[in-house]
Order: structure tokens, then sequence, then C-alpha cells
């Protein structure tokens, strides 16, 4: 949240610019001097950023959505113990219906049946089921990183963020722990070849000027589907889950091979709030 302009630098101000120092992989002292690593960088992001109107009631209400996202990574996770079960236990043991719906509900979104043998539909149960268990690692994860306005989810400062805008948000194939071999920090875009500006890849960056208007379930859909991107494989790696193959509302989504579908990010979250919901929400955005 915006802090009270005061002219004091009080524990809140240090706090954020401790924040921020932590964000940048700057020296954490609470204090920017003049000449300093903490006010050039400042001045460099203000430098290379459009000027654009944010919404940040709406960046409120990602990180307000997070528990139902949360709670959505749980009840997926709960199919797909469900799905392993059912391939590894006894047909005729107790609460086998229960285990083949889950097996079923797992199938349709990720077409479980076209690798046949139950050995590789259980490793890739098990790659799902790491990836849904990281999400809510990520969600989860408390430090100076994770307050409205210096954590994970950021408002996208480019001008594409508008109403009638390309897309909802954007992030980067495995930023959660993608890092310079170097120095240990996060990588930026264009050392990976990303084209436009120059951003940490361990952040995801929303829209707010579409999202703004939209109900906070498209918002939490929303989050899975871009931290689907953001705790996948790391750009080039086997499965990296990179550009979207498909989106809920397309023709192509339910037609995905299972393939396409474990390298799609909307998979991961319909399945998710399916699993939530108890039937599947389809949601119209851009992302």
């Amino acid at each position: 949240m915006p802090l009270k302009v005061d002219g004091i630098c009080g524990p809140k101000t240090r706090a954020a610019i401790y924040g921020f120092q932590f964000h940048h992989g700057l020296v954490a002292d609470s204090r920017i001097d003049p000449g300093k690593a903490t006010l050039l960088k400042i001045n460099e992001i203000r430098s290379r950023l459009p000027a654009v109107h944010t919404n940040d009631e709406a960046i409120v209400r990602v990180y307000g959505a997070l528990g139902q996202a949360a709670s959505w990574t749980w009840a997926a996770q709960r199919h797909l113990r469900e799905a392993r079960d059912y391939l590894t236990q006894p047909k005729a043991s107790a609460g086998f219906s229960v285990r083949a719906a889950g097996y079923e509900r797992v199938n349709t979104y990720f077409k479980l049946s076209q690798l046949g043998n139950a050995g590789p539909q259980v490793d890739a149960i098990d790659r799902l089921n790491s990836t849904y268990l990281t999400m809510r690692t990520v969600i989860g994860h408390h430090s100076p990183l994770t307050m409205v306005g210096s954590g994970i989810f950021q408002v996208d400062p480019t001008t594409n963020n508008k109403q009638d805008g390309p897309y909802s948000a954007f992030t980067f194939s495995g930023g959660w722990t993608r890092r310079d071999i170097r120095t240990g920090l996060p990588k930026h875009s264009q050392a990976d070849g990303y084209e436009g500006g120059d951003f940490r890849e361990d952040t995801i960056f929303i829209a707010t000027n579409m999202v703004t208007n939209w109900l906070d379930i498209n918002i939490a859909t929303l989050v899975i589907h871009e931290l689907a991107h953001f705790v996948g494989p790391e750009l080039g790696r086997a499965g990296e889950i990179g550009a979207d193959i498909a989106y809920s509302n397309t023709a192509n989504f339910k037609t995905l091979t299972h393939w396409q579908a474990m390298r799609n990010a909307d998979s991961y979250a319909i399945f998710a709030n399916h699993a939530g919901l108890g039937h599947p929400h389809w949601y119209v955005g851009k992302v």
C-alpha cells in the first residue's frame, strides 16, 4: 500500500527502502544516500519506465486472491493423489469410485491416458503435483518481497497496461528459481533474449488497468496461470511452460495432447479452479 507522505523517515519508510534494496540485490541498510547505489537504481528505473497510470487497488486485489489460489492448488493436489491411487492401488479396494473420479478429472485436462501404461502416467502426475506444491510455496513465501508494492506480483509498468491491452499479465519461464550463475541474483529478461524492457525475472507483472473490473475468481485463475509459467522449468529446459498454446476460451483448449497440456499454463489454471470449485469456471482473459 502507498505510504502517507509526511516527510518523516519512520519505520514503514525504512521497511519500504529495505524491501526495495533487497528486491534489487543492493546492500539492504534502509538508507538512500546522495550518489549511492540505491538512489542510482531508483533513477535508473524511473528513466526507463514509461509514464503509466496504474490501478493500485487492482494489485491489492491480486494479493487478496492468493488465499483462494492456494486453496485451489491444494484441491488440485487432492485430485492428483486420487488419480495416482487409482493407477497404483487394487481396483477392488475401498474408495475406488472416488479415485476413479479423480483420475477422470485429471485426465480431462492432462490427457494421461494417451501415455498408455500406468508408470508414465504416475510420473506425469508426480510432475504436476510438484508444480502445484511449488505454487503454494510461492504464495506462502514471506519476506520483504511479499508485501503489496514490493512483492512477487507487481504492476505492469509498460504502455500495454491498459483496459484494452494485449495481455492481462506476463512473467518468465522458471523465474522463481532462475539466477545469474556469476552473481546468484535473479536474472534480467534482456540477458535471456526476451523482447521489450529489461525486467527482473523473479516477478509476475499484472496489467492492473485491464483486471481492475474482473471478478475475484478470475483474478485467482490468472494468478495460477502465471504461477505455472513462473514455477515451471526454466527457459530452455525440458518441459518448459513457455508460450501459451491454448486458452480456456479458445477452440483448441479441449483438444490439446498430453504433451501440449503439460506445457500449457491455462490447463493448470482451469484444472485447479475446477478442483477448487467443483466445476470449471471459464474466464475470458488475455494472458
